[in-house]
């Protein structure tokens, strides 16, 4: 056995400067099995919530085919207003004939979907809504054109409710959208549109329209951009696929990767744009008078199938037409009063091209009457021009309310021929019918 030198530790002290194993105590131990319960449950608990979102989510996408007839990417539904889990819809269908198909009356509505996120238990909310139409149609989709009415500034149901009334307006108008401006966008609508052969369809338009929960509502938020632009990727695709399906050709581009908000206030006449250019033009050749100090319009499109021009009377202007023409507003301080809050002062332009322009309607002796096109008058607080623009027709309405159309007929008629110019110089169309000085007067 060898023998250990002096120099040389003995094996005993090796073995004491050696670490010794740890050893935790049983509460220690307890926490660290604790710890490894908590672990295990909750990747448990996560892998459980992801297979139940997953099943959700193809469930939910498998429902908006089924409802929408697959013309719009589901992924894209679920994705708007921040996204929704789970989904439900109603009885409504999109239900699209195939080609050569019996176009008999059952095809006269393609139907619609309406798509709801769901919420707590027992509650669902409106998410998407997909609505296609064929125009022309006597049950065309739209109001009636009146100057009867608060018109472009009727802020029933939308808060907060601005003092000044006519600042703004409470709904955006209809923006072109696309290279050529065939669609619109709102604050929460897109609109685009299909043409299909004369007697391949129940009607010669396919209006398809794609729309967000009401975002005047305290229940949701206003879009965010990448929403709209969603919302218009949508009513493009629908079209498309939709018109695919029919047989029609889809005036439907992809939206530009940036849409600006819709401007809603109103600015000074002389500095107005767009669909309302010919005005400050006008006013700055030939005067203002009792003609309105504010005004709205819209991008200009040469392909758009509606356009709209705005003018706003403001409180200062309304407090000098009334002291001017007193005998239109007696009692001035209470009707003034009244007017600026509640019934202001405006005038509104609109046109309708191709078949959007067959049956535009208006308030005539308490009832409604549609607009032939090629024909001119007028109604109750409404006067229309027609025109032919690279031949198909086109409808020109200006409407306001009373007592504001009786303080100058001949200057809301030379605004009215000055904007139907505008218009026809724009679009190359030929002017057909104008109301005469009579109807104004009326």
């Amino acid at each position: 056995m060898p023998s250990t030198t002096a120099d040389e530790p003995s094996v005993d002290a090796v073995d004491a400067q050696l670490p010794r194993p740890h050893r935790w105590s049983p509460w220690r131990r307890f926490l660290v099995l604790l710890a490894c319960a908590v672990l295990v449950a909750g990747a448990g608990f996560w892998g459980w919530r992801l297979y139940v979102d997953h099943r959700d989510r193809e469930a939910s996408r498998a429902a908006i085919d089924k409802a929408c007839g697959g013309l719009v990417d589901a992924d894209r539904v679920l994705g708007l207003h921040g996204g929704a889990k789970r989904i439900t819809f109603d009885k409504g269908r999109v239900r699209l004939p195939p080609r050569g198909a019996d176009r008999s009356t059952r095809w006269d509505e393609p139907g619609y979907c309406h798509i709801y996120r769901v919420g707590r238990p027992g509650t669902s909310y409106f998410h998407f809504d997909l609505d296609l139409d064929w125009e022309p149609t006597h049950e065309v989709t739209g109001g009636v054109i009146s100057g009867q009415e608060d018109g472009p500034f009727d802020w029933l149901g939308v808060e907060p409710r601005p003092r000044d009334i006519t600042s703004r307006v409470p709904h955006a108008l209809p923006q072109p959208l696309g290279k050529h401006g065939a669609g619109s966008l709102t604050d929460d609508e897109a609109v685009m549109y299909a043409s299909c052969p004369r007697g391949s369809a129940p009607g010669t338009t396919l209006k398809v329209t794609a729309s967000l929960p009401n975002v005047h509502s305290d229940r949701y938020e206003k879009p965010a951009p990448h929403d709209r632009r969603a919302l218009a990727g949508l009513a493009a695709q629908a079209t498309r696929r939709a018109a695919h399906e029919l047989g029609c050709r889809a005036h439907a581009a992809n939206p530009p990767r940036r849409i600006p908000a819709a401007s809603m206030r109103l600015r000074a006449a002389e500095d107005a744009r767009g669909t309302c250019d010919w005005y400050a033009s006008l006013i700055r050749d030939k005067g203002r008078g009792t003609l309105p100090d504010r005004a709205l319009g819209t991008r200009t499109s040469k392909r758009s199938w509606q356009e709209s021009c705005v003018l706003g009377v403001s409180p200062s202007q309304a407090a000098q037409l009334s002291q001017r023409f007193p005998r239109l507003t007696e009692h001035v301080d209470v009707e003034l009063d009244y007017t600026l809050r509640l019934a202001p002062w405006w005038m509104r332009f609109d046109s309708f091209f191709g078949d959007r322009a067959r049956y535009v309607r208006v308030q005539h002796d308490g009832d409604e009457k549609f607009i032939a096109p090629g024909s001119a008058g007028a109604a109750d607080g409404a006067w229309w021009a027609s025109s032919t623009c690279h031949g198909h027709p086109a409808v020109h309405v200006v409407s306001m309310p009373h007592p504001y159309n009786e303080f100058a007929p001949t200057r809301e008629r030379a605004a009215f021929h000055a904007y139907v110019t505008d218009i026809a110089h724009r679009r190359g169309c030929t002017l057909d019918a104008f109301p005469s000085k009579a109807d104004f007067r009326d």
